[in-house]
C-alpha cells in the first residue's frame, strides 16, 4: 500500500452570532451524513487560504475573504487503498451574505447559534475550530 500527504483548508464562517455549517450527502464515500465546515483539498500549486475561499465557493455558493489561520490538524486515513498523511489548516472567513446555494456534496446546511455548538451535531474537531474562531 503505498502513502501520500494531502493538505485540506476550511472555511469557517460566523455571521451574526451563527455559524455555517454543511451536511455531506449520504452518497458521499468520506463522512456521508456529518455536518461541519465547509472544507476540501488543495489544488497542486495553490495555497491554503485561497483553497479555503475557493472551497467555500464551491460547496456553499458563498464569496469570502480569510480574515486569519484559527486552527490545524493532522489525521491519518485510507482513500483509494492509500495510506494518507493528512494536514487541515482551518480560517476565519467573513462573507457579505447569507444565501447559501449547496453542491451536491451537500444535502443540508444551516447557521447555528455559535453559542449552542453542544446541538449542532459537529465532532470535536469542528467545535474546537468554531470555538477558536469564534474567540480568536
Amino acid at each position: 500500500m503505498s502513502r501520500i500527504f494531502r493538505v485540506f483548508a476550511a472555511a469557517v464562517v460566523i455571521r451574526g452570532g451563527r455559524v455555517l455549517l454543511l451536511r455531506r450527502s449520504e452518497l458521499q464515500r468520506f463522512l456521508p451524513g456529518t455536518w461541519g465546515v465547509p472544507c476540501g483539498k488543495l489544488n497542486f500549486g495553490e495555497n491554503a487560504e485561497d483553497a479555503a475561499v475557493r472551497e467555500l465557493a464551491e460547496e456553499a455558493g458563498l464569496r469570502g475573504k480569510v480574515e486569519k489561520l484559527v486552527g490545524h490538524s493532522f489525521f491519518l486515513s485510507t482513500y483509494q487503498d492509500q495510506d494518507c498523511h493528512n494536514v487541515q489548516l482551518s480560517f476565519l472567513v467573513s462573507v457579505d451574505t447569507d444565501t447559501v446555494v449547496l453542491s451536491d456534496e451537500h444535502d443540508d446546511h444551516k447557521w447555528h447559534p455559535v453559542d449552542d455548538l453542544d446541538s449542532s451535531g459537529v465532532d470535536e474537531y469542528n467545535r474546537i475550530v468554531i470555538e477558536r474562531a469564534r474567540v480568536d
